[in-house]
């Protein structure tokens, strides 16, 4: 009787064990909100990229105490190369500026490493590292400059962009909270660099954003 008591003892204690193990890992659903940064033209002005909103899905597992690794997939909806209100304002009072900007659409693949210092009553603050590629598409372009004194134009345009594969990163902080013992709810900055994904008439210079992302999580 005692050998039994002590085999069930024992089998609930591994299953516990294993219980705990199990919710090593996560799958998670992200939103989020994209603050593209400035970037320079070739000719020296500084044109904004405007911002796109962020989804995207991401899984892992707690690989140490302190250490979460994840694969996150996100999708920029829609940066805007805002390039026209920078050609008319380094252009001449005679130079009228007209066209349509090109919107840029990113898909993001990164690998992400959490570090989780301390746990505050279920608040985890964390520092966030990642790496990974962007594969982005740039929509056609078509820019009219027309001298208002001779009525002459030029033009520069181009068609929709080729996907152009670019390494990216991302560093950034925040925290998580452990709603039960089943989900978590997460919310992170990061600086984050998709690389230079422009069409060479533009700028070569890499697309950088500010992004801030809320995550809500299942344990498993």
């Amino acid at each position: 009787m005692k050998k039994l008591a002590l085999a069930v003892l024992l089998a609930s204690t591994a299953l516990s064990a294993s219980a705990e193990e199990g919710k090593d890992f996560f799958a998670r659903l992200n939103a989020g909100y994209a603050i593209g940064q400035k970037v320079k033209f070739n000719g020296g002005s500084k044109i904004s990229l405007g911002n796109s909103p962020v989804i995207g899905i991401e899984g892992g597992a707690m690989v140490h105490e302190y250490v979460t690794v994840g694969l996150s997939l996100d999708y920029f909806t829609g940066f805007e190369f805002k390039a026209i209100n920078a050609f008319q304002a380094a252009a001449p009072e005679n130079l009228k500026v007209s066209g349509s900007n090109p919107k840029i659409k990113v898909l993001n693949p990164m690998l992400n490493l959490y570090i989780t210092p301390a746990d505050l009553n279920g608040f985890k603050p964390y520092l966030l590292i990642g790496a990974g590629m962007s594969f982005a598409k740039a929509d056609s372009y078509n820019y009219t400059f027309t001298n208002t004194s001779t009525n002459v134009t030029g033009t520069l345009k181009s068609g929709a962009s080729d996907t152009v594969n670019k390494f990216a990163y991302k560093l950034g902080a925040g925290f998580k909270y452990s709603v039960n013992e089943d989900f978590d709810v997460n919310l992170h900055y990061s600086y984050t660099n998709l690389g230079k994904i422009f069409d060479e008439n533009l700028t070569d210079k890499a697309l950088t954003a500010n992004v801030i992302m809320a995550g809500f999580s299942y344990k498993f």
